[in-house]
């Protein structure tokens, strides 16, 4: 267990080589080179050194609702004031001094996400992107204004605004339109997705794909319309998104699953469940290899009609040609509280997946390839006792520079004691580990 006298502990205690964190967080951000970990709490901001794990810098203040390394030595931490709006502020890491700051008027800290674009050459970023992780819709008038901001470096103190509900590309509704926005990589621009609420049917019809080249000059071109209730997309690279969403938060909900290339502007690959095609159930989980060429999607494969308790199914992409390698495997955990899964190695086909085998234990197995996933077959694996605590939304990601598999999850207890802010629990797996269970 690694501790600091001034802080605290930092990891609890688990198995070697493994780091998971002795208290909950709101956000948390691995640094480029996966040297420093951040994180946010209601309490502040502390950053550790991964190699040691001391506590670099802690900063105490504002409730943390946002974190985005800028470079090896510059951290933004997006705070929520008792008073006023929201604040970007960029700080020198590990000194801890403040290198700017800025205001974000009417931005929503319950949904605050910031992306950053990717590092250059000189392992800086240049451009960030602090927004709702998805604007919600609904009747106008109900609906408070929506705001996302974009930030440029080396100065980080003039926010550009981005406004929704103020597009004149598509024609104004009685209905305010639901959006998920995503940063292209080289931060030039992004892609916005609006949704087409149909208030006389009380569906949507698919909503409205945007491109802007330059965030600095907006000017929306319509890529295509696609999907209905998105909740996320991502670059793979320049030209192609991956885009996922579902009906409601319950697992038997209807999923989504697109891919789009921008260049062609056509969708390669849709994937909706309906009733005959159980596939996907509830929110899908995508992860991207590090060439962007290939995907692993995990999310729940109904076995009938109706589904009422979906098994988990595993399937992989090519995303560059929108096909899939055969229809998804299904997996021995079910999805009544869900599941993730990583690409281990460049180059090869070893995949971690991350599941939830009660709302008590997680489990960690390492696979050799997305193929070995049988439905009896448990592989290599640890799991994460969590003494009762009941758990949701567990996740799996590489870390930036791929030295680590990094584990998060909620904790339902604390969201239920009204404890809105902290519920984030995390631990960090090397990779390397990882790669010889799945090929032992």
């Amino acid at each position: 267990m690694s501790t600091d006298a001034q802080t605290g502990e930092v990891w609890a205690a688990h198995e070697p080589g493994v780091l998971r964190l002795a208290r909950r967080v709101r956000c948390a951000a691995l640094s480029h080179d996966d040297g420093w970990l951040a994180l946010g709490s209601s309490g502040g901001v502390r950053v550790v050194e991964l190699e040691t794990g001391r506590v670099a810098m802690q900063l105490r203040g504002a409730p943390v609702v946002g974190l985005g390394w800028l470079g090896r030595e510059q951290l933004m931490v997006v705070r929520e004031p008792e008073t006023g709006p929201c604040r970007a502020m960029v700080h020198a890491v590990p000194d801890g001094g403040l290198v700017s700051g800025a205001a974000l008027a009417e931005l929503n800290p319950m949904l605050c996400q910031v992306q950053c674009g990717a590092p250059g050459y000189d392992g800086e970023v240049s451009t960030v992107m602090v927004a709702p992780a998805r604007w919600h819709g609904g009747l106008r008038g109900s609906v408070r204004r929506r705001l996302g901001y974009t930030l440029s470096g080396p100065n980080w103190d003039a926010p550009v605004m981005l406004d929704p509900d103020a597009l004149t590309v598509l024609p104004r509704l009685p209905s305010v339109r639901s959006a998920v926005a995503a940063l292209s990589p080289d931060g030039q621009g992004y892609c916005l997705w609006l949704s087409e609420p149909d208030p006389k049917l009380g569906v949507n019809r698919p909503g409205t794909l945007l491109l802007v080249r330059d965030w600095r000059n907006p000017r929306p071109e319509v890529v295509c319309r696609v999907g209905r209730a998105l909740r996320a997309m991502r670059f793979t690279d320049a030209s192609h998104l991956v885009l996922t969403g579902v009906d409601d938060d319950t697992p038997q909900a209807r999923g989504e699953l697109y891919v789009v290339d921008l260049f062609r502007r056509q969708v390669l690959l849709e994937r909706c469940a309906n009733e005959i095609d159980l596939w996907p159930l509830g929110l899908p989980q995508v992860d991207v290899d590090p060439d962007g060429a290939r995907a692993l999607v995990v999310a729940g494969l109904g076995a009938g009609a109706p589904a009422r308790r979906p098994t988990l199914g595993l399937e992989a992409l090519d995303v560059t040609a929108g096909m899939t390698d055969g229809p998804p495997r299904p997996l021995r955990a079910t999805m009544s509280v869900g599941a993730g899964a990583a690409w281990l190695d460049q180059g090869h086909d070893a995949v971690a997946l991350f599941s939830a085998t009660s709302l008590q234990n997680l489990a960690l197995t390492a696979l050799a390839s997305p193929a070995a996933a049988q439905p009896r077959d448990r592989g290599r694996q640890w799991d994460f006792a969590l003494n009762g605590k009941a758990l949701e939304a567990p996740q799996i990601t590489r870390s930036p520079a791929g030295r680590y598999l990094a584990l998060t999850w909620r904790s339902r207890d604390a969201r239920e004691r009204g404890a809105a802010t902290d519920t984030l629990e995390l631990a960090l797996v090397p990779r390397d580990r990882l790669v010889a269970l799945a090929s032992g």
